[in-house]
């Protein structure tokens, strides 16, 4: 059976890390499943395949996939990576990327920060859900065009994750599930927020759950100011949301290394032969 070598890129954003092919990669779920798994494979949260674009002024299109092989419709970390390499790519600091969410704009910042502007969130419920069989109090339903159910806390231990993530994430209001997140407004005006990922588990951050969380809590009346600083595991996160405006967020991206990988034809992974060129 007749084999390729396959580029790709590993990069992270607050901890929050990605594959990402450059070119059409034809991934298959079990291809996604071998690469994500920090054992057997490089080791990632999402899978990112990157392809061109159809649209005039569009520098490309994005798919993306969860470490399960299940298909994503929006990731804010993975686009401001992969934004920060198609401006290198283009030479240019402005990007403007489509995906199954619609078009995404960003620009390239000093210091490896990317902003990137969202879009427009939505409350999917007019009402709390209420979750005291969860052993939480209530969450709010939002879209970023992918789900999200905010859930504010005042003390949290987030080893409870591994306990109760996996059953909110398959909280019934949401028919594919949901990405969850924990969000505890600190005395100074910033948030802390805790992320358990549809499809990953728990992650080091998640752009497009802070926006949601940040939109829940402006929605509510429980934040002042437009912009809003967000810690997470894995490093601050800064929001801007305004009312009847797309949300943008902006942080840190960094390229952990460049390689390559050795798949068979069909696109069902064999011994991997994986070559560090970064």
């Amino acid at each position: 059976m007749s084999q390729h070598m396959l580029p790709f890129k590993k990069m992270h954003s607050l901890g929050n890390d990605f594959v990402i092919f450059d070119e059409p990669a034809h991934v298959t779920p079990d291809m996604i499943r071998f690469l994500s798994d920090r054992r057997l494979g490089v080791g990632c949260d999402q899978v990112l395949e990157v392809l061109p674009s159809s649209r005039d002024n569009v520098h490309a299109a994005l798919r993306i996939f969860n470490a399960d092989g299940t298909e994503a419709e929006a990731c804010g970390n993975g686009t401001r990576c992969v934004m920060w390499n198609l401006a290198q790519t283009y030479g240019t600091s402005c990007v403007t990327i489509e995906s199954s969410s619609g078009l995404l704009t960003g620009r390239v910042m000093d210091h490896q920060e990317v902003e990137v502007t969202q879009g427009m969130p939505h409350l999917l419920s007019d009402e709390a859900l209420p979750l005291d069989d969860f052993g939480c109090d209530e969450g709010y339903a939002v879209t970023m065009g992918n789900p999200h159910l905010v859930v504010p806390v005042t003390r949290f231990s987030p080893d409870n994750m591994t306990r109760i993530g996996p059953r909110l994430e398959a909280h019934p209001f949401f028919p594919d599930k949901t990405n969850v997140e924990f969000v505890r407004q600190n005395p100074d005006g910033t948030l802390t927020l805790w992320v358990w990922e549809r499809g990953t588990g728990r992650t080091q951050a998640c752009a497009s759950g802070t926006c949601a969380a940040v939109f829940a809590l402006k929605h509510e009346g429980i934040l002042e100011h437009d912009t809003v600083l967000v810690h997470l595991e894995g490093g601050d996160l800064w929001v801007t949301c305004r009312p009847d405006a797309p949300i943008a967020h902006r942080g840190s991206v960094a390229l952990v290394f460049e390689g390559s990988i050795q798949l068979a034809s069909n696109g069902k992974p064999q011994t991997h032969r994986c070559s560090s060129t970064g």
